[in-house]
């Protein structure tokens, strides 16, 4: 069986401890952005990762169904958020729930292949939305890469592993981070492993049209509630309007 291409173990625990910080930062404005919806509420998170987001979801009194195309962050996440129910999703192939609410922080847009499954993937999300329903998720735009371009290599470590991280921009759409993951064993030695993680950028400036086509009215916006969002990455906030 072929390796998983993104968030294989020893990622997926690095994420959740060192950058796992992300989704609760982003969690009061994404609970701001879904005040106008009741308790019970069913809400589907693409991309939950290790559960950070979920958990929050779970504790304002929505019914969440996370998902993810890790296996590995789907453990975490099952671990960290049990209330939540946890199926594997990878878009645009999968269809998505119908639901009340749709939520997806750290990008997860950006993991799929092509500007056409962007795009394929914003319609399905729009598409499974109840009227009255509200999308909020975080996207990388053309500007992502350009920010970072001439970035050095990045290292984290932390007591029992040892992340580096490079940095490649193949083209205008297109950001790569090439990482190698250092974990120590029980026994003191150490594994290696390698994920190299595509972000197909897109021009923000298109969404809004893309989900109107599915009837959903969105805004852009630098910040999610007090968050400012790292520079080359917006929020995209629709409603689906009651008719």
């Amino acid at each position: 069986m072929p390796l998983e291409r993104y968030y294989r173990n020893d990622l997926a625990r690095i994420h959740h401890e060192a950058f796992g910080a992300y989704g609760d930062s982003m969690a009061p404005g994404v609970l701001d952005g879904l005040s106008s919806l009741e308790r019970g509420s069913r809400i589907v998170e693409v991309g939950c990762g290790s559960g950070r987001l979920t958990r929050e979801l779970c504790a304002a009194g929505f019914d969440v169904v996370a998902t993810d195309s890790s296996v590995a962050m789907l453990e975490l996440a099952a671990s960290f958020a049990p209330e939540a129910t946890f199926g594997r999703l990878t878009l645009p192939e999968d269809p998505i729930p119908d639901c009340d609410a749709i939520v997806g922080v750290g990008h997860p847009l950006n993991y799929v292949d092509s500007d056409a499954e962007i795009e394929a993937s914003l319609r399905a999300m729009g598409s499974a939305l109840a009227a009255g329903g509200v999308l909020i998720t975080d996207l990388c735009g053309l500007g992502y890469a350009a920010a970072r371009r001439g970035a050095p290599p990045s290292i984290w470590r932390g007591e029992e592993w040892l992340l580096t991280c490079e940095y490649e921009q193949p083209d205008l759409a297109t950001f790569v981070r090439a990482m190698s993951i250092f974990t120590k064993n029980v026994d003191g030695s150490w594994r290696r492993d390698d994920e190299r993680h595509h972000n197909t950028l897109i021009d923000i400036d298109r969404v809004p049209a893309i989900l109107a086509e599915v009837g959903v009215v969105a805004s852009i916006s630098t910040a999610c509630g007090a968050t400012i969002l790292p520079e080359g990455m917006v929020l995209i906030t629709g409603v689906k309007p009651t008719i």
